[in-house]
């Protein structure tokens, strides 16, 4: 009445393994093989920080990968950009023409108006500055 299940072989246990899901393509099997093939040879024995705890970092997930991989998103690197063109303007305002400065002011304003568009969360948004202004939304806002 109950027939013994007789082990399967090899092969069949890998069909068997690799019975295709509507959502992943063929080629996925092909690559799960060959890193199980390679984990089997040892690959994966001398990576660096083997036995060692994962450092997690704080915050979220995404934060915390983007800087491990040294990854800036570009408002990040606008702001930088905008903070520091400031701070060489506020150096050389008494020493350029008024014109000149009032021309780097728009300047710095567009590049504002470009990162309020770009930034994630309207709370991030900065206020546009002024020759009176400058210094004081700097130290304050930018640094």
């Amino acid at each position: 009445m109950f027939s013994k299940k007789e082990p399967k072989d090899k092969e069949a246990q890998k069909q068997e393994k690799h019975q295709p899901e509507s959502h992943q393509s063929p080629s996925v099997y092909l690559v799960n093989d060959a890193i199980e093939d390679f984990a089997k040879r040892g690959g994966f024995d001398d990576l660096a920080g083997m036995g060692k705890p994962l450092k997690v970092p704080e915050g979220d997930a995404l934060s915390g990968v983007l800087k491990n991989a040294n990854y800036l998103p570009p408002w990040v690197e606008l702001r930088k950009e905008i903070a520091e063109e400031m701070k060489l303007l506020i150096h050389k305002m008494n020493h350029i023409n008024p014109g000149e400065v009032e021309i780097e002011i728009e300047l710095l304003n567009e590049k504002i108006k470009n990162y309020n568009k770009k930034v994630p969360n309207p709370v991030l948004q900065k206020g546009f500055v002024s020759e009176q202004t400058l210094e004081i939304k700097y130290e304050n806002h930018w640094r």
